[in-house]
């Protein structure tokens, strides 16, 4: 079975002064039992959004910070029901900020408690130079990667290196702070590095592991 990944839902980025309450209530989703949910929230100038109050499903697999005050956060799902739900993080008021928020539907992986077999390894880095990049343990054949990247500058600009292609390239322009992402569906590239200006940055990725299915004769 091959993994697919398909884009569910996009919030931000958003600029808010003296932001309160939960962003995404209003976007309610079907998740459907059997397939793993990624949602990857980023945050600046104010503590990272967490999963805590309101019709919550996500567990926080991963978290970065750059600078102490920009956020990068992975979470995970995977339902035991087909059911609907709303796409929700709450945060805290902190002054002038930018968040942002994506939801992806995965299939052709395992599941296990809230999609944490779905995930084979995550790895993290951070630094303040050009290229930001990523090295992981060595993959499995077949599985896919998933990098997600924060930065403290107005843009990301970024290129991906091959065989990875963009997810997104987002920039909040009232407020020095970026999000980039990418990813490789089928490959061997262990170290996903994105061509970019220097800035301080952090990044988290993740390896997806393929559902093999074993049979015997």
């Amino acid at each position: 079975m091959n993994i697919t990944i398909t884009h569910m839902i996009t919030s931000g980025m958003n600029y808010c002064a003296g932001c309160v309450g939960g962003h995404g209530s209003g976007n309610t989703q079907t998740y459907v039992v059997g397939r793993v949910y990624i949602a990857v929230v980023a945050s600046a100038g104010f503590p990272p959004l967490q999963v805590t109050a309101g019709p919550n499903l996500f567990t926080l697999a991963s978290q970065m910070v750059v600078e102490g005050d920009k956020y990068l956060g992975v979470y995970t799902y995977a339902p035991l029901t087909t059911h609907t739900g709303a796409f929700w993080f709450e945060y805290s008021p902190n002054g002038s900020c930018g968040d942002y928020q994506r939801g992806y539907e995965i299939t052709g992986v395992p599941n296990g408690t809230n999609g944490a077999v779905a995930i084979r390894q995550i790895a993290t880095n951070s630094g303040t130079s050009v290229d930001p990049s990523i090295t992981m343990a060595p993959l499995n054949p077949a599985n896919a990667v998933m990098a997600f990247f924060i930065n403290d500058a107005a843009t990301f600009t970024g290129t991906p290196e091959s065989p990875f292609s963009t997810l997104w390239d987002e920039a909040c322009g009232v407020y020095p702070f970026s999000t980039y992402a990418m990813q490789n569906l089928n490959g061997s590239d262990n170290t996903p590095t994105v061509t970019a200006a220097s800035s301080t940055w952090a990044g988290i990725a993740i390896e997806l592991r393929l559902n093999r299915r074993v049979s015997i004769a």
